[in-house]
């Protein structure tokens, strides 16, 4: 699909680090529109602890909270990477 749309959700991670975050959104043209959600305790090895956007993809965030959310990557622990 080219779109998704979560509203009001609540994503909770395992306290255990993951190869990747539990959303990946990739390719142009792909959007993503995230409105009134939590991401809490989400760890990944890769960019974006939470949500990773790549290859041209947009993500649309407004009313959301991330806790506890990081990447492993050293130089780029965040929650959402937009390479």
């Amino acid at each position: 699909c080219t779109g998704v749309t979560m509203l009001h959700v609540s994503v909770a991670c395992t306290s255990k680090v993951s190869a990747a975050g539990p959303l990946q959104i990739s390719g142009a043209g792909a959007v993503a529109t995230i409105e009134g959600a939590t991401f809490s305790d989400c760890a990944s090895l890769a960019d974006g602890g939470s949500i990773r956007a790549y290859n041209g993809a947009t993500v649309k965030i407004s009313g959301s909270t991330f806790q506890r959310s990081s990447s492993q990557v050293f130089f780029m622990s965040m929650a959402l990477a937009i390479p």
